[in-house]
């Protein structure tokens, strides 16, 4: 077996690798966390655990891209799709508590479970807006370009100085960033 770094697998593949290892070496402390409460959020908790979450999610964004399709933002899909792993978690327990019901019940409780999901997960996306409005104007393009376009933190400075904020060291913007996410998980957690 050649090692990690071989040519065993195809470009695109190594792409992917790199990006996910990348992407997991500067978010481990935002990704485990966004798995843990969304374990928490199903109940799955105490019967997954969130490395498990996060290998499956891997091997999803792999066949991703073996399908011939790109990734934008490695550390938002990630998050989508780890998201849609646990949702599936939870379909799939809940599916397997209910085996006494008939086939047609089964159904029905399947698509209530969806409706249900979708229905959160608006309501959990309206909220994140709510909270993100509520940063200033310099917090939220902080926090866009650095999370929503996933840009490195000494593109981030760039893009400031040029909409003419002063220019930042690397360590100062991290802090920044750290700042404003507290406040946003504040604001989150303060709209009900």
């Amino acid at each position: 077996m050649q090692d990690l770094q071989g040519s065993q697998f195809p470009v695109s593949q190594q792409r992917v690798k790199t990006a996910f290892m990348s992407m997991m070496a500067s978010h481990h402390d935002d990704i485990m966390p966004w798995i843990k409460f969304n374990l928490k959020k199903y109940n799955l908790f105490g019967d997954f655990e969130p490395f498990d979450v996060l290998n499956e999610t891997y091997l999803r964004i792999w066949e991703y891209v073996d399908k011939g399709k790109e990734i934008n933002n490695m550390f938002t899909f990630t998050k989508i799709v780890s998201l849609r792993v646990v949702q599936e978690l939870s379909r799939s327990k809940n599916t397997r508590r209910k085996r006494f019901l008939n086939h047609n019940s089964i159904e029905l409780q399947t698509a209530l479970i969806d409706i249900y999901l979708e229905e959160d997960l608006e309501a959990e996306h309206s909220r994140m807006q709510e909270a993100f409005a509520l940063l200033s104007e310099n917090q939220q393009k902080l926090m866009r370009f650095r999370v929503i376009e996933g840009l490195p933190w000494r593109e981030v400075n760039s893009a400031l100085v040029s909409q003419g904020q002063i220019s930042n060291t690397d360590a100062t913007l991290r802090k920044q960033g750290q700042r404003v996410r507290e406040k946003l998980r504040a604001n989150y957690n303060s709209i009900h």
